[in-house]
């Protein structure tokens, strides 16, 4: 199972696209502008039990991932630690992890 987390920017045309364009074995998980993107997806991942791949896409500013009610960056990450850690119970040696947000890697 593919795991894709999307944030719900209220275009569904453009949700709508991306499950189209989403072969089979994924599974389309939208994460709404004010829930908690961590949460979301380390629910989803307990309820699946493995996943062959989470991508998680986003719109993006330098340095952060804007998905869910809260940016996404290295102070977020460090904060959710051990949340974010449970999800190796879900990943195996050959899970993949895909983030796609818009300028997120630029900058320093």
């Amino acid at each position: 199972v593919h795991l894709a987390h999307v944030e719900a920017s209220g275009r569904e045309d453009d949700i709508e696209r991306l499950v189209g364009e989403l072969g089979a074995g994924y599974q389309l998980v939208t994460v709404g502008p004010n829930q908690d993107a961590v949460a979301i997806i380390s629910e989803t991942l307990e309820r699946l039990g493995s996943v062959a791949a989470l991508h998680l896409v986003a719109h993006g500013e330098p340095g952060v991932l804007l998905l869910g009610k809260a940016p996404l960056d290295s102070v977020a990450l460090v904060e959710a630690d051990q949340r974010i850690r449970g999800w190796k119970r879900a990943f195996t040696d050959a899970t993949q992890l895909f983030v796609y947000g818009c300028r997120t890697a630029q900058g320093d």
